[in-house]
């Protein structure tokens, strides 16, 4: 297979990657900023866990197919709910999370070790703000318990960042990046108030 004119670079990951092609997101940012010079391309799907994303991997990246030059791997914010009743079928446990992305990191490449894999951790929740999403969106009590939490997404972001050292690629700490902004939640998290369909 002829290579592509143009670099390509993938986006590999879960909702927060499907929706950076929306109006403001960094998809769409990287785009715009690489017009004419490299193929942007969108590979992301809501509500995936690493686990699933492990069944994408041949028809994503097959193995006859010219490999992308750089691919961005966002997994983490739905393995890292917890195994209560409204989580508890996006749950994978931290050892299983870091097998899973060493599974992907190896699959892309296997396909060419020029590939640049860049690995990005989950960002934080706004623990409150999550609370009242379930509350306005489908009705959760007040004392039901959270499906996620900051606290146990932390470890899914360290672990990240064990995978990306051990595996010797980039990683985007978004976890701590984000939390360096004194207003945080308000700047960079999605929430029931700032939602433009309300």
């Amino acid at each position: 297979m002829a290579k592509p004119l143009r670099p390509q670079f993938v986006l590999f990951g879960d909702s927060i990657t499907q929706q950076s092609f929306e109006e403001g997101g960094w998809g769409a940012a990287l785009a715009a900023l690489y017009a004419r010079q490299a193929d942007v391309i969108l590979r992301a799907y809501g509500g995936y866990n690493t686990s699933w994303a492990l069944f994408l991997l041949d028809k994503i990246f097959p193995k006859l197919s010219s490999p992308p030059d750089v691919v961005t791997v966002c997994f983490g914010a739905n393995d890292a709910a917890l195994p209560v009743p409204d989580g508890e079928k996006f749950h994978v446990p931290v050892p299983q999370y870091k097998a899973n992305l060493h599974q992907i990191v190896s699959h892309i490449k296997s396909n060419s070790e020029t590939t640049v894999v860049v690995l990005i951790t989950p960002p934080p929740v706004g623990d409150e703000a999550w609370i009242d999403f379930g509350r306005a969106n489908f009705g959760k009590q007040p004392e039901a318990l959270p499906d996620r939490t900051n606290e146990v997404t932390k470890l899914y972001a360290q672990a990240c960042k064990e995978v990306a050292k051990e595996a010797d690629v980039p990683v985007i700490d978004l976890w701590s990046v984000f939390q360096q902004t004194q207003n945080w939640r308000q700047a960079y998290l999605w929430s029931v108030q700032n939602d433009p369909k309300e």
